[in-house]
């Protein structure tokens, strides 16, 4: 877990942002800003909006001096998230006039390997059967080269293949239907192994929906 912290100069009105760069899905990530009140009057917080149940606000002043500064700590989490993130949440109070301090937090959510897509869909074609396929590709996004050990599938009715497309850096994995299938759903997991213990494996969805 890390902690970043960051003031504001300016009165509340300016907004506070913070971006906490890449960041992987799944984790928690905490900030602290700082900002002063600089009216001649104290400042009461009596309210907090939230963009999204992501970005909790876990400690806020409720009374800030005039001329003094508050502290306002926050906790982002990124359980499904993936992508570039952004979200706000806004701090509202009273002072001289009513007062709102907004803050904007963003991130770049990113697995160190990252599969795209992670949900694979397969069409029937006719009754039963497919012979569709698709391609997964995996990018390794660190420093360091990562190479994979093994691709397997949970079910018979998926078979994967995998090549190398640059050598520890990226790959492609084949994964096709194989029928026949019954009337329901048929769902499969795609384990690819690899070299990285903090990752030693990445997993996909596959997924052929009921026939119609």
């Amino acid at each position: 877990m890390l902690l970043w912290t960051t003031a504001l100069a300016a009165g509340p009105s300016a907004g506070l942002f913070h971006d906490f760069g890449k960041v992987t899905p799944g984790g928690q990530w905490t900030h602290q800003f700082t900002f002063t009140n600089e009216t001649a009057t104290a400042l009461q917080i009596t309210s907090v909006e939230r963009s999204c149940s992501c970005l909790a606000v876990e400690s806020f002043p409720t009374n800030v001096a005039a001329r003094k500064t508050g502290t306002i700590a926050i906790r982002l989490y990124t359980a499904g998230a993936r992508g570039p993130l952004q979200e706000s949440a806004k701090l509202r109070g009273t002072g001289t006039h009513p007062v709102e301090i907004p803050l904007t937090v963003t991130a770049l959510v990113q697995s160190p390997i990252e599969a795209i897509p992670d949900f694979v869909r397969l069409n029937r074609t006719g009754i039963g059967g497919t012979n569709a396929f698709a391609f997964v590709e995996l990018t390794n996004h660190l420093a360091i080269d990562v190479a994979l050990t093994e691709v397997t599938s949970d079910s018979k009715r998926f078979t994967v293949g995998w090549e190398t497309m640059k050598p520890g850096r990226s790959y492609r994995i084949r994964i096709e239907a194989v029928p026949p299938f019954n009337s329901g759903n048929t769902f499969g997991h795609i384990r690819v192994g690899t070299s990285l213990p903090q990752l030693p494996v990445v997993e996909i969805e596959t997924f052929v929906p009921a026939a119609k």
